[in-house]
């Protein structure tokens, strides 16, 4: 199964849970500030955070590039200072171009300005290797 990760990272912290997953996986990683996500993908693992209760619009501007149907699936981790939000926004647009998105999706608190210090901690950088691994193991079955 052909697979990655990318991330768009604003504070720093999905950077830090790609690396973690990216590594763990031993599958290449990119940062979606810079690089663009490559065709043929069978399964994406797709990480960012969520500002101000919505997804940063420079990670949708990219994955408006993307083809219809590809990648074949993506898989989503995310931060938020609230630390149970959602990337509604990336999963209706990704299903606006056809491309499958898992339906677990690893969310975790991130840290905003002084509140919240410390997240991504180091428990919540092992549940989203933890997180990636099983559905890694579930989609390639």
């Amino acid at each position: 199964m052909n697979t990655a990760l990318a991330y768009f990272s604003v504070t720093g912290h999905s950077k830090k849970i790609g690396s973690a997953v990216s590594a763990a996986l031993q599958i290449p990683s990119m940062d979606l500030k810079t690089d663009v996500i490559p065709a043929g993908l069978d399964c994406l693992f797709l990480v960012g955070g969520i500002y101000a209760g919505k997804s940063d619009p420079r990670l949708l501007q990219k994955l408006e590039a993307l083809q219809s149907g590809q990648p074949g699936l993506v898989v989503l981790l995310t931060s938020s200072a609230a630390g149970s939000t959602r990337q509604e926004q990336v999963r209706e647009l990704l299903a606006s171009k056809g491309i499958s998105v898992h339906p677990d999706e690893f969310t975790c608190r991130g840290s905003f300005l002084i509140f919240h210090l410390g997240h991504p901690n180091k428990t919540e950088i092992a549940s989203a290797v933890a997180f990636a691994r099983r559905v890694l193991a579930e989609v390639s079955a």
